[in-house]
C-alpha cells in the first residue's frame, strides 16, 4: 500500500511538471511562414504577401527595407485572420534592381512598432525590376 500511495504521489507530482513545462513552450512566439510572390504590372510590381503565424484577428505591420540606406520608406498594415494569417497584395512602383527585405511584426496598436514581447521577423525578396 505504501509503495502505491508513493507511486501515485510520484505519478502526480511528474504530471504536473510537464504540464508546468508544455505552457512554458506554448507561449513562445514561433516564427511566422512568409512568402513573397511577384507579378509585372502595366506600371509596377504586383506583389503578394502570403503569411501564417502572428497573432490571430490581429494587425501585422510590415516595411520593406531599402538595401541601401536601411530605411523602411514602404510600410503598411495588414489585418489577420484567426490563424494569425493574410494573403494580401500590394504594389511597389518605387523600387529599383536591388535585394530587399521586408519586416513583419505583430502591431495590434498600429504604432509602428512590435506588440510587447513580440519579435521582428525579415523575409528576403527580389523583385523583377523593371518587369518584363
Amino acid at each position: 500500500m505504501k509503495k502505491f500511495v508513493v507511486m501515485s504521489l510520484w505519478m502526480t507530482f511528474l504530471s504536473s511538471s510537464l504540464t508546468s513545462l508544455s505552457l512554458i513552450n506554448v507561449s513562445a512566439q514561433t516564427e511566422p511562414k512568409v512568402n513573397v510572390m511577384y507579378e509585372c504590372g502595366t506600371l509596377d510590381v504586383n506583389t503578394q504577401l502570403n503569411a501564417n503565424g502572428f497573432e490571430p484577428n490581429s494587425s501585422v505591420s510590415w516595411k520593406v527595407i531599402t538595401p541601401t540606406d536601411e530605411t523602411g520608406a514602404i510600410f503598411g498594415y495588414f489585418d489577420t485572420n484567426s490563424t494569425g494569417g493574410f494573403k494580401e497584395f500590394t504594389h511597389l512602383s518605387e523600387l529599383k534592381d536591388a535585394d530587399y527585405s521586408v519586416q513583419f511584426f505583430d502591431d495590434a496598436d498600429k504604432d509602428g512598432l512590435p506588440d510587447k514581447g513580440k519579435k521582428i521577423f525579415t523575409a528576403k525578396m527580389s523583385p523583377p525590376v523593371p518587369c518584363k
